[in-house]
């Protein structure tokens, strides 16, 4: 009796495991921008952040994409390295970030070591969530770091340095292109 009871069950088992039927869900097959992702996320006060250290390059991995394939970028004993050849002074590489809040910062510092440059130029760039661009220009020039002011006054008032989606490093100045090696251990922002 209780094997034909233990077949029985067996049988609906089967029975309803041969009816069952998958669920397909029709996902949008076009991008999501990266606004409509991080649009509806808080900012993060980048002094609160890891003591302001945005990037410190500790690992071996990096998300930073390039512009063109003039640049060269790999990260390895904690280093950025940024290699140019011969791309034109527009020529960059960036990192897309969730929002940050650079609105209580005044400056944004760059520690980097150079290989047979004497003077390092570059510049940075922010954007906004709603892709307004600023240029950074460094004001002091240290051996090893660079720092970018964030002057408020200065900054137009449409940009919104609270809602920052995404850093930029252009290895030169507008028409003269850096040439050689740049290694960056450091992005922090300034109190």
């Amino acid at each position: 009796m209780k094997s034909n009871f233990a077949f029985l069950v067996g049988l609906l088992l089967l029975i309803s495991c041969k009816n069952f039927q998958t669920v397909q869900l029709d996902l949008p097959k076009e991008a999501v921008s990266p606004n409509k992702v991080l649009g509806s996320l808080t900012s993060s006060n980048v002094l609160l952040i890891n003591q302001g250290v945005l990037e410190d390059f500790n690992n071996d991995h990096h998300d930073w994409k390039k512009s063109s394939d003039s640049l060269k970028i790999i990260t390895v004993g904690g280093f950025l390295t940024i290699t140019n050849q011969s791309s034109s002074s527009e020529d960059h590489v960036s990192k897309l970030y969730f929002p940050l809040d650079f609105s209580k910062s005044s400056a944004i510092q760059i520690n980097y070591k150079a290989d047979s440059i004497s003077s390092v130029p570059l510049r940075l760039a922010l954007i906004d969530e709603q892709e307004n661009i600023q240029i950074l220009f460094p004001f002091q020039w240290q051996k090893e770091s660079l720092i970018f002011p964030l002057n408020h006054r200065e900054i137009p008032g449409y940009f919104q340095l609270n809602r920052v989606v995404q850093i930029l490093i252009i290895p030169g100045n507008t028409g003269h292109p850096l040439i050689g090696k740049l290694y960056i251990d450091q992005i922090k922002a300034l109190e």
